[in-house]
């Protein structure tokens, strides 16, 4: 199953990038390079459901993008991680 959420992005003063997500507690991700920010903000999200849906069976729904209050600097991108929710299907 296809899950997007929303992200924010900063770039840092030494040309790297960090983020987080508003909707989900504690994800955090970076990078050296935006794509490279970007490709750990999908394995940071996809880490983050797969725990949330064995713990809890739940995730919290997604902040639309209007309501988000941003930092100077900040910009927000949507991101999708695929998490296959049944093991075993393809064996």
């Amino acid at each position: 199953m296809k899950f997007v959420y929303p992200a924010v992005l900063k770039p840092e003063e030494n040309g790297r990038y960090s983020g987080y997500f508003p909707d989900l507690d504690g994800c955090r991700f970076r990078g050296g390079t935006l794509y490279d920010a970007l490709d750990d903000a999908r394995d940071a999200l996809e880490a983050w459901i797969r725990v949330e849906l064995e713990d809890n069976g739940g995730l919290p729904p997604t902040t639309d993008r209007d309501d988000m209050s941003l930092a100077p600097g900040e910009f927000v991108r949507e991101i999708g991680a695929i998490v296959r929710l049944t093991d075993g299907w393809d064996e």
